[in-house]
């Protein structure tokens, strides 16, 4: 693209040499304006927005000072070579001041003025160029943004970054506006299907982003945070994060947790928010693997809390009673739980709201069991928490076989008597005559789990019952109930039981492998 000339004097001859004796092609200019005075100067550079201007300093009406005074600030970035036949430093100092690139006496020889314009479309390919990296270094940047931004608020939230005034300015220069909020923190409980958590996680932030203003942020593949402008009536949010995890569960059979911190106000309150949200996830890992809890709730007693160890066994008494699947005689999840809790130089009030905790959730998943004694001390708790799981678990066994269609009965039934041997889904739709899919959408469906998870449930029962009798060893126990690889086994177990295979041996034998 060409630069564009405009010539200004009250001289035509002038204003003609200077178009016709110099070669503009040369240079990559073409004139494109001319005018007589300092007033048709103005409305040609506001026209044409030329980017080199020849002018006469004397002119009648308007005088080149004068029209150089009167440029606006984007006008000002044109090349001004001012013509004069006036030999007086102020007029040259005045012009200077006024935003003239170079001056010229008249009269004037050709190759200086060749030389000025050349220095002048070298300014203005410098500074071409330069506006050039300059935009693509801007287009880059606001292209990034959204991930500038996220990973931003991902350091606040894991305190990274804290100093107040880095992020107040870093804050200002990516456009965040972060004034009252709530913090939501929303994970998955499938392990392994990244795909199928990120999809779960993309969807919850679609459809909450359609009536919500809302600021995502990944923390793994399995959990994100949103940052959730405060609207006017709270409870329709948290009435909308139900329906949502009501809709995961019933249309992608995928159970979500949603913690919320308590309403804040400013960027700088983000960690705080999370660091709630957080202390609420610890407690909610008791709940089950679809829990909605605020901050709110247990806020007086959340550092009471903390105890992850008898947490996760809590989860796994709860799971218990849900999946159904165990033998209402053999509650050996309290059994570990008491054993724990025995091993311990000290109970005191933080174990015990950690029971009852424990016993609230049962009694979620358990409407129909008896009221407790909540006075007991903990080792009493211990024994409610039995009546309520005996009651309870056989219940929801005949329950969950009965409310089955006939086909999952029939898979469930040989999973448990072909558990010792390795099985794929394909085998076990094929036991009942219909597809992969079908048996996979069932188990998710009606039992809220894979058919590998129920399988394993199954598996891992059978080994604690095994595990009792110390003819066998670890490695023998893993194998028999259909896990060859001794490694995997281990991990399996821990990750269901809260312990090693060896470890739960001697919580209920007192021997050892």
């Amino acid at each position: 693209m060409k630069y564009k000339v405009a010539l200004i004097d009250d001289e035509p001859i002038i204003r003609k040499g200077l178009k016709n004796i110099i070669d503009w092609e040369q240079f990559n200019c073409e004139v494109v304006a001319e005018a007589r005075d300092g007033f048709e100067g103005l409305k040609a550079i506001e026209t044409h927005s030329p980017d080199i201007v020849f002018t006469d300093i004397k002119m009648p009406e308007m005088t080149g000072l004068e029209m150089l005074s009167e440029l606006s600030d984007s006008q000002r970035n044109a090349k001004y070579i001012v013509l004069t036949g006036f030999r007086d430093f102020e007029y040259v100092k005045e012009a200077l001041i006024l935003g003239a690139f170079d001056f010229l006496l008249k009269p004037t020889k050709l190759n200086d003025i060749k030389k000025v314009v050349g220095r002048a479309v070298a300014e203005l390919d410098m500074q071409k160029n330069k506006n050039d990296v300059v935009s693509k270094l801007e287009a880059r940047y606001r292209q990034n943004l959204p991930v500038l931004r996220e990973k931003f608020l991902y350091d606040i939230m894991m305190g990274i970054v804290t100093n107040d005034e880095e992020i107040e300015l870093s804050q200002a220069e990516m456009g965040l506006e972060i004034s009252n909020f709530v913090m939501l923190v929303v994970s998955t409980a499938m392990s392994g299907e990244q795909a199928k958590n990120f999809g779960a996680l993309h969807t919850f932030s679609e459809m909450l982003g359609e009536e919500y203003d809302i600021i995502p942020v990944a923390i793994t593949n399995k959990k994100s945070a949103f940052i959730v402008k405060l609207p006017k009536d709270s409870e329709l949010l948290y009435s909308k994060c139900l329906q949502l995890q009501s809709m995961m569960c019933e249309s992608f059979g995928m159970c979500i947790c949603i913690a919320v911190s308590e309403p804040a106000s400013g960027i700088n309150k983000i960690l705080s928010c999370y660091t709630q949200c957080q202390k609420v996830e610890r407690l909610m890992g008791v709940m089950g693997e679809d829990a909605f809890m605020l901050y709110s709730d247990i806020k007086g007693d959340a550092e009471k809390y903390n105890d992850d160890k008898l947490l996760s066994k809590g989860r796994i008494i709860v799971d218990t009673i849900k999946s159904g699947a165990q033998d209402a005689e053999e509650a050996w999840c309290i059994t570990d739980l008491e054993a724990d809790l025995r091993r311990r130089d000290s109970v005191g009030e933080s174990e015990r709201a950690i029971v009852l905790q424990i016993i609230d959730s049962m009694l979620t998943v358990a409407p129909k069991a008896s009221t407790i004694d909540r006075e007991k001390d903990v080792f009493g708790l211990i024994d409610e928490m039995r009546k309520i799981y005996k009651s309870t678990v056989a219940e929801n066994v005949t329950a969950s076989h009965s409310n089955m269609k006939l086909v999952l009965k029939k898979a469930v039934e040989f999973l448990e008597l072909n558990y010792s041997r390795p099985l794929t889904l394909r085998q076990v739709a094929d036991s009942v005559f219909v597809s992969p899919f079908y048996i996979s959408r069932m188990f998710s469906r009606q039992l809220g789990k894979t058919m590998t998870e129920y399988l394993n449930g199954i598996r891992i029962k059978k080994a604690c019952e095994l595990l009792s009798d110390v003819e066998y060893k670890v490695y023998q126990v893993g194998e028999m109930v259909g896990i060859p690889d001794a490694h995997y086994f281990s991990r399996l177990f821990k990750k269901q039981v809260g312990v090693t295979p060896t470890e739960y041996r001697n919580s209920v034998s007192g021997g050892a492998d």
